[in-house]
């Protein structure tokens, strides 16, 4: 599968299905960065390496360029991507731990681990991760631009 049709014009970024739906394009990118930055707390939390939240990051922003955000709320989306992006990444610390992190992140408060919202949290994200894998379309591994420069500067140092 072809990694260009993760690669949009700006066309693209103005006809999001969120903008379709009514929202301006200033709203649904403060709605994505509100989701983003969910997902860096509950990283944070949990201790996981800044891979897993660019992975996260990816998979949230290509979802939201099929769905709307009228439709599903950028905190339940956030959370099913770091459960994906945690297991992609082989970091995973299993469903409890992500849905017991976002819990507590939401509330903005610890929480015991058979808090209702515990619950909820792995509800939601079991119910939403089947679409949010057919949304990426099953491509789970994305190339991630510091790849590309990591390299660049490994042969530069090479050369010098």
């Amino acid at each position: 599968m072809s990694c260009e049709q993760w690669i949009f014009c700006k066309d693209d970024l103005f006809n999001t299905p969120s903008i379709i739906d009514g929202s301006t394009f200033d709203q649904e990118w403060e709605q994505r960065y509100k989701g983003i930055n969910f997902i860096h707390k509950v990283i944070r939390q949990l201790k996981l390496p800044q891979v897993v939240a660019t992975t996260a990051s990816v998979y949230f922003n290509r979802f939201y360029m099929r769905k709307s955000l009228t439709e599903f709320h950028p905190y339940d989306i956030a959370g099913t991507v770091l459960f994906l992006s945690s297991k992609v990444e082989e970091k995973a610390v299993g469903l409890t731990g992500i849905s017991h992190a976002c819990a507590q992140v939401g509330a903005q408060a610890s929480l015991p681990l058979d808090d209702k919202s515990v619950l909820t949290w792995k509800n939601l994200i079991l119910k939403n991760e089947p679409l949010v894998m057919e949304m990426n379309c099953f491509d789970l591994v994305p190339i991630h631009p510091y790849e590309n420069i990591m390299a660049t500067l490994s042969n530069l140092k090479r050369n010098f």
